[in-house]
């Protein structure tokens, strides 16, 4: 409602002078000449604006699942066009006496996993209303999601945020005149129950900072592990191979000086890098499914925000979608955060999946879905993976609708120390070669096309030494996960014919099977000579002569290769609709692997489109 005089709701103008300020008995339209008024009875306060900005504000009421947001925009022809301001209730309340810097910090840890870097306080005020009641306003700018800067006010236990998304001087005048003509209802509600009118047992935000960081304490986690272990072997003779893996060789090498590979080889050159990924990434399983659901066509995903930094460097954007459009959840785990958040992911929603047992140790992954328009579960609420958990929107920092993915893992499990993880693996997402960092960088599609990627690191179980080999986890050339594995000592040792309770094995028993099928099998792999340039492939302990003996990885570099010793495409049918076991068997020491791809298509080449070897 515009030039409108506030009665009810007037409680006085906050004037800033000095550490304290105390509110006037004035009427809020009292205000310079071309400013209006707005009355929010949902948030159950007045304020003043630019007369000529436009108020957005919900048709429906606050609830748990759809926080109430009222937007402003200035006009087109306003060089702060495009730079909104959103007000909204936090979703943690303060406690009794709490200092609201302090408590600000908290809820920046409970939302992201950290106090928000490089934040600037521009002010801090207590504030004495006609009522004797004491508010806290506390005005800060930050950079790290992109600029902001949120002026929080507190109401009771309420805290009252209203952010925009620029550091620009003029914007910043506007909204200090903003909160200075912002005014409480008598019967403003002063707790989460009161404004959404429920009697629950809250958690505290203290309870839930405290829950992020159970199970603290520094590991060692694989690739530190596997370098304290390769250094305490002990080097062993080479040993005589048998006369039937010699037969093997043999056979193989006369073939290929008989004919060239065939095009099932799909030999290519070495694939130039296009995006750019943190050295500290981290790996992501094969049963994390996409939480946009497509059921034909695709939906484009981008990677250019120049806010996809740090933690959230391997991020994603889906676009194409509308607001209301369903957000599933991408694993099971426990919401941790669901609410507005002060810095740009608008409304953002946090879960937690614990105890993932992959890579030689217990791991804890969280996964972030901003710029939501409502959620489907509030913070406390276990969920499983595909369970409807929130909806598009483009609250906080967005021009329009879409979906911003991001997974970390938490390293020590003190929700401080967190890493970007690679979302490549997850079921639906179709990366492309740009991914993280340029431009489109993939596309969403159903899951049912989408080839299966997976990290040869995130094995579930690791059977070694059978014979004094090992498959060890290294970073010293380039990969495209956090390690790529490899078959020590390199001494010559070879396994065929197949031997599955003595040749070193990977289990992967975390690979999301969508449908039955045919299966054709690819390894980005790499070898050095011909004598270090195979392996054998298999599915819940079996390896069906089809998907043993895949080679041709005898080059010094990486390639996507997708052939067996006699030429053949290497395959086996496996059944969907589950998790699945995948298993992986030396069959020459010295092999390197650094992904594998599974896909019902046998014309797919993942070479030109699937990363191999590197960012």
């Amino acid at each position: 409602m515009k030039n409108k005089v506030i009665g009810l709701l007037m409680v006085g103008i906050v004037i800033f002078t000095g550490s304290t300020a105390t509110f006037a008995d004035q009427d809020i339209s009292a205000v310079e000449a071309g400013w209006a008024t707005y009355t929010s009875p949902e948030l159950h306060i007045a304020f003043a604006y630019p007369g000529n900005w436009k108020v957005d504000a919900p048709a429906s009421k606050p609830s748990e699942f759809r926080p109430y947001v009222v937007t402003l925009y200035p006009p087109t022809s306003d060089p702060l066009n495009g730079n909104k301001i959103e007000m909204a209730y936090l979703a943690f309340e303060m406690l009794e006496g709490q200092n609201l810097q302090a408590w600000s910090e908290m809820y920046e840890l409970a939302a992201v996993g950290g106090p928000i870097p490089e934040a600037t306080i521009i002010q801090t005020r207590r504030l004495i209303g006609p009522d004797g009641l004491e508010r806290q306003l506390l005005h800060k700018a930050a950079s790290q999601f992109g600029p902001s800067q949120t002026v929080l006010l507190s109401n009771g236990r309420l805290v009252l945020s209203i952010s925009t998304y620029t550091h620009a001087e003029a914007m910043t005048q506007v909204l200090k005149e903003i909160v200075a003509h912002v005014t409480f209802a008598p019967e403003a509600p002063k707790t989460l129950n009161s404004l959404y009118g429920t009697h629950l047992e809250r958690p505290s935000l203290e309870s839930i900072v405290a829950e992020n960081a159970r199970g603290g304490g520094t590991t060692c986690d694989v690739v530190c592990q596997d370098q304290q272990a390769a250094q305490a072997l002990t080097p062993v003779p080479p040993p005589t191979p048998s006369p039937e893996f010699l037969e093997q060789e043999r056979k193989y090498k006369e073939l290929l000086e008989q004919q060239n590979p065939p095009a099932s080889s799909k030999s290519s050159s070495a694939v130039q890098p296009l995006g750019t990924a943190p050295d500290n990434r981290k790996s992501l399983p094969s049963n994390w499914w996409s939480p946009i659901v497509v059921t034909s066509g695709t939906k484009s995903v981008d990677c250019s925000s120049s806010f996809h930094t740090d933690r959230a460097a391997m991020a994603i954007d889906i676009q194409g979608v509308y607001t209301g459009t369903v957000v599933y959840a991408a694993q099971g785990g426990t919401v941790m955060f669901a609410g507005w958040t002060t810095y740009g992911y608008g409304n953002l929603m946090r879960i937690a999946t614990d105890n993932v047992m992959v890579a030689a140790q217990n791991r804890k992954y969280w996964h972030n879905y901003a710029h939501l328009s409502a959620f489907s579960k509030v913070t406390g609420n276990s969920v499983t993976r595909g369970e409807q958990v929130a909806a598009v929107g483009s609250t906080g920092n967005s021009t329009g609708p879409h979906l911003h993915l991001h997974i970390t893992l938490d390293l020590n499990k003190n929700d401080v120390n967190q890493v970007a993880v690679d979302l490549s693996p997850m079921r639906g997402f179709r990366p492309n070669l740009s991914y993280p960092t340029t431009g489109t960088c993939g596309q969403v599609e159903p899951r049912a096309n989408n080839p299966i990627i997976v990290e040869p690191v995130m094995f579930t179980e690791r059977y070694q030494p059978r014979t004094g080999h090992y498959w060890f986890c290294y970073t010293d050339l380039p990969r495209t996960g956090e390690c790529y594995m490899y078959g020590v000592p390199n001494d010559g040792t070879g396994w065929d014919p197949l031997n599955t309770s003595q040749s070193p094995e990977l289990r992967f028993s975390n690979v999301y099977v969508e449908t039955s099928g045919t299966y054709y099998l690819w390894a980005c792999g790499r070898g050095g000579s011909y004598n270090d340039d195979s392996l054998h492939m298999g599915y819940n302990g079996t390896a069906p002569t089809s998907s043993q003996r895949m080679t041709a990885y005898h080059e010094a570099a990486w390639r996507w290769k997708s052939i067996r010793m006699d030429l053949s495409r290497p395959y086996f049918w496996m059944a969907g609709g589950s998790d699945r076991v995948i298993n992986v068997w030396m069959r020459e020491d010295g092999m390197r692997i650094d992904r594998i791809l599974l896909t019902r298509d046998a014309g797919y080449d993942p070479t030109n489109n699937i990363r191999c070897g590197g960012y």
